[in-house]
């Protein structure tokens, strides 16, 4: 069987084994792209899902009952947070879940990785969450929550800080699609905005801010601060990863007009972010490194030298970033 979206799109097909039973969905994209499969199991439920390079990007776990309980997301390998359901299935609240690890550097300050898997770029400990005898997993940072209609449909989730506290929320359509990302300081305000190809997949986010983990003197700032300074527009590819994004003028009609590339993003071979290249003007002018959970953890300059590093606290939240003067 196969399944369209309201524009006529295919978006998943099913396969099936050879006693008639369904094996696996395929899941499409933009010009029938292939994102990935969800596996099922021999009972029929969903299983392991793996993106377009077969890397397992989220688990499935069920209680007793055999209900849906939680599902476990993965990037490189790693477990970076798990979601857990209600009675009827549907997705509650999402939590970090990191373990704290140290970078390793050679002798002219490259960055070879974090010892232990690299899922933490702090000096040690862990975050308060434990893995249970049956697979399940427990505490954790709360990352976001999720809001619904009386008809079942997600209407809001909620994003969450490293106090705990909601630092923004994010609209819904009638056909699941998040469409405004909205701050909840003083009396809230939009940040951002979802567009969609005339197929009906996302085609580009406009950013009106962006949320700083820290200030300029690289203090932690508890739930972050936003920028309003400059409008971005990212743009996303046929398997939904951001791709490039553009500084945006506001022109006197309310449109907008595209402005030099910001930044270049680059995948490894598991179809995971690993670097960001900045711009200005067009021109490379810096070279960002992220961890194996796509995490920004260290900058360099042109002549790639190290000019800033990004620190993150047990839970998995940026708390600290330390630039570095360079020589005239």
């Amino acid at each position: 069987s196969t399944t369209y979206n309201e524009l006529g799109s295919k978006r998943s097909m099913n396969q099936y084994d050879g006693n008639g039973f369904v094996s696996a969905t395929v899941n499409y994209g933009e010009n029938g792209r292939t994102l990935g499969k969800l596996l099922y199991d021999s009972t029929g439920r969903p299983d392991v899902a793996v993106n377009h390079k077969g890397a397992t990007t989220t688990e499935y776990m069920y209680n007793e009952f055999g209900q849906l309980e939680q599902t476990i997301s993965y990037q490189n390998g790693i477990q970076t947070s798990y979601t857990t359901f209600d009675v009827y299935s549907k997705a509650q609240n999402t939590y970090q879940m990191y373990t704290a690890t140290s970078p390793n550097y050679a002798s002219d300050g490259t960055y070879e990785g974090n010892a232990g898997g690299g899922t933490q770029f702090t000096s040690g400990g862990t975050a308060n969450y434990t893995v249970n005898s049956d697979g399940t997993i427990s505490g954790g940072a709360l990352l976001q929550s999720n809001k619904y209609t009386s008809f079942g449909a997600v209407e809001q989730t909620s994003s969450y800080g490293r106090s705990g506290t909601v630092t923004s929320y994010t609209k819904y359509d009638d056909h699941g699609r998040a469409t405004e990302v909205w701050n909840t300081k003083g009396e809230g305000a939009k940040v951002q905005d979802y567009t969609y190809s005339a197929q009906g997949f996302l085609a580009y986010t406009t950013s009106y801010a962006e949320m700083k983990s820290f200030d300029d003197e690289g203090n932690p700032v508890s739930d972050g601060t936003w920028d309003s300074s400059q409008v971005t527009r990212t743009y996303f590819n046929e398997l939904g990863q951001q791709i490039e994004t553009y500084n945006m003028t506001k022109n006197s009609d309310g449109t907008y007009t595209q402005g030099g590339r910001v930044s270049l993003y680059q995948y490894n071979e598991n179809g995971f972010l690993s670097q960001i290249r900045s711009y200005s003007d067009n021109t490379e002018t810096g070279l960002t490194i992220c961890d194996a959970t796509g995490r920004q953890i260290i900058q360099y300059n042109p002549e790639r030298n190290v000019v800033a590093r990004f620190w993150y606290d047990a839970n998995g939240f940026m708390y600290r970033s330390t630039q570095y003067a360079q020589e005239e």
